[in-house]
């Protein structure tokens, strides 16, 4: 599912109120929601054994990965399945598991070369395709899944630990200045 779609909260969580401020930006999947079965969309969530929620920059690199690979230029969906896939495999793989995994090319991409295929369109909407680029490869060549962390989940990792060492520093001041003998051995940040 596309980082701003409801579905994979849906999915996870079977509220089906739940919506997404937002609404998917990789065409022709995800939604918005509210995700009621028959009126708004026709997935059955028993009938989904696994759901990943993909970010929108991993959709278009793979979308692009997919096109270097094959010399066919697909639409942005077909990256979200890949990098699904690519998810799926090594998930399988960690816990021992064998079996096939298989995708589709959703759609033509000639259709997005004004958009999704666009350096100037992409940046317009924040998407840089660039640090999922590697991530690709290097599962594409050994199998090893790393996916890039986000600037700004590295960014609220750095301001936890700050805030986590800020505190060890008020708590050892306390105790020197209540006249208390207070070490504090180790901390142990995430």
């Amino acid at each position: 599912d596309p980082e701003d779609s409801a579905l994979f909260e849906w999915y996870r969580t079977g509220n089906n109120t739940i919506t997404s401020p937002k609404g998917s930006r990789i065409e022709g999947i995800g939604s918005g929601g509210p995700v009621v079965f028959g009126k708004t969309f026709s997935l059955l969530r028993t009938g989904v054994a696994t759901m990943f929620k993909i970010p929108d920059d991993a959709s278009i690199a793979a979308m692009r990965f997919t096109g270097a690979l094959t010399g066919y230029e697909p639409g942005p969906s077909t990256g979200t399945n890949l990098v699904g896939a690519f998810r799926l495999l090594e998930e399988m793989h960690r816990k021992g598991e064998q079996g096939a995994v298989v995708t589709i090319i959703c759609d033509d991409g000639k259709r997005y070369r004004d958009t999704y295929y666009d350096a100037q369109w992409l940046k317009s909407r924040e998407l840089n395709q660039d640090r999922w680029r590697s991530a690709l490869d290097t599962f594409w060549n050994s199998g090893k899944w790393n996916e890039p962390v986000r600037v700004e989940a590295a960014l609220n990792i750095l301001s936890a630990n700050t805030f986590f060492a800020s505190c060890a520093t008020h708590i050892a001041n306390l105790g020197k200045y209540a006249g208390f003998q207070s070490e504090i051995s180790a901390i142990q940040t995430i």
